[in-house]
């Protein structure tokens, strides 16, 4: 067996300096004695702390023969490996895991969730509907607040008993912590468009209805999506004469009050907005006979500068961002099950070759994209259960989690993020085949 300082050639006496190899010997040494001991055994290495005292004598006066060459490179060549071995543990690191912190029920609401937001105070606000529309906001625990439920048009009720009397179909915190929540009354090519504010106490502080300025031609208004944007809230929307129609946006401020609006080309695409890094928004459309993805980008006055070039698929996610960016990032299924990741800069161009994607069932869920580019999928796991999986940014599935089965069938509405790691998300009961009905919320970390 031969000394580690001799075979590096420094002589015991002196003062080691700290190179490579003896950085190898500390690490490992320093983490497990048992790994220090097997090195030892296999590459004949001997700190001078466990020489004996008169080689250490001897060594100090030359009276050892020194270490032969070949043992020693061998030796060398053995710490080299070990050095790549634990390079390579290093960089793997520990496993990547989704957890489910906590979850809580909120009974008597079932239907679909259309929303969720957080207020200023760390309240949320969830909004959806069944026969009518429904909100209800809990604190940052899962604790009711409040629940709102529009009244049922009972004549409308009669005449279309299928048929729902009123909708919300999104959520947003206001400047002063009260919740917008936005979508329409009526039927479908007989409503009129819905905006409702109600403060933290679940009081309605005010209700607007109504269409368009300037466009009484108008028979059927209803708000699509209302989102944060820019320093204030975007409401997109659809107005018909009941033959021809097309799409429409609002600005207000952030507390809610009217800024301009804007009439768009009735081939506008208005769905999934998204809000990149300048404050534009990204939207898209999806022809469900030629099966092309389109995507624009418009400026902060509601102007479209830009539109990509169609993306044939068979299905799609436009990822959000859990923090803004400049690009944008789109995934597409085809019909063999195979997913690819693109992404497309500020012109909508793709930058680089569609990356493939470990398959995880989000087709009819959605996503987000994380600041360090891996993703966020919220789906269905083989038996249609909802399920939550994290990709990697090489395309390759971290973890996946299903959500417990309390209910019969559960179907992922909407989530947000809380942090940079973790988010909430809920779920609701369809009601159907199932006696139980609520609201499913959980509060997850990726670890």
């Amino acid at each position: 067996m031969f000394d580690w300082r001799h075979i590096t050639g420094v002589t015991v006496g002196e003062k080691m300096p700290h190179t490579q190899l003896d950085k190898v010997k500390r690490f490992v040494a320093a983490r497990s004695p048992a790994i220090s001991a097997f090195y030892c055994l296999i590459f004949g290495v001997r700190n001078e702390h466990f020489a004996a005292p008169q080689n250490r004598n001897a060594m100090r006066h030359g009276s050892l023969t020194p270490a032969p060459r070949l043992a020693g490179a061998l030796s060398y060549i053995g710490a080299v490996v070990v050095a790549l071995l634990l390079a390579s543990c290093a960089r793997s690191g520990p496993k990547s895991s989704i957890t489910i912190d906590r979850q809580m029920w909120v009974d008597d609401i079932d239907g679909s969730v259309t929303a969720i937001a957080q207020n200023r105070h760390g309240d949320l606000g969830i909004a959806g509907y069944r026969a009518a529309a429904w909100a209800v906001s809990t604190d940052d625990q899962g604790k009711v607040l409040w629940k709102y439920e529009e009244p049922v048009d009972e004549a409308l009720a009669r005449e279309h008993p299928n048929a729902t009397t009123s909708e919300f179909h999104g959520v947003v915190p206001l400047a002063n912590g009260n919740f917008l929540l936005c979508g329409h009354k009526g039927r479908a090519f007989r409503s009129t468009a819905l905006v409702m504010i109600i403060d933290r106490t679940g009081h309605v502080v005010e209700q607007r209805m109504g269409f368009l300025e300037g466009d009484p031609g108008h028979t059927s208004s209803s708000v699509m999506r209302c989102f944060r944007w820019d320093d204030g809230v975007a409401l997109f929307g659809w107005a018909t004469d009941g033959s021809k129609g097309g799409p429409w946006i609002i600005k207000l401020d952030e507390n809610g009050v009217k800024q301009w609006q804007r009439i768009l080309a009735p081939d506008t695409p208005v769905s999934d907005p998204i809000e990149v890094a300048n404050h534009s928004l990204v939207t898209s459309s999806f022809d469900i006979n030629s099966f092309n993805l389109s995507l624009a980008r418009m400026n902060n006055k509601g102007e479209v500068v830009v539109t990509g070039a169609p993306l044939k698929t068979y299905n799609h996610n436009v990822l959000r961002w859990s923090a803004p960016s400049t690009g944008i990032a789109v995934i597409t299924y085809n019909d063999a099950g195979t997913a690819q990741l693109h992404s497309f800069n500020d012109r909508l161009e793709q930058g680089e070759k569609p990356k493939p994607l470990e398959y995880f069932n989000a087709e009819q869920g959605f996503g987000y994209q994380l600041a360090d580019h891996s993703l966020l999928l919220f789906g269905q796991r083989e038996d249609k259960g909802a399920a939550i999986g994290w990709t990697g940014k090489d395309g390759k599935l971290l973890a996946t989690i299903p959500l417990p089965q309390k209910l019969n069938s559960i179907t992922l509405g909407d989530a947000i993020p809380l942090s940079e790691n973790r988010f909430v998300a809920v779920a609701c009961q369809s009601g159907f085949g199932s006696p139980t009905r609520g609201l499913f919320l959980s509060w997850i970390t990726l670890k």
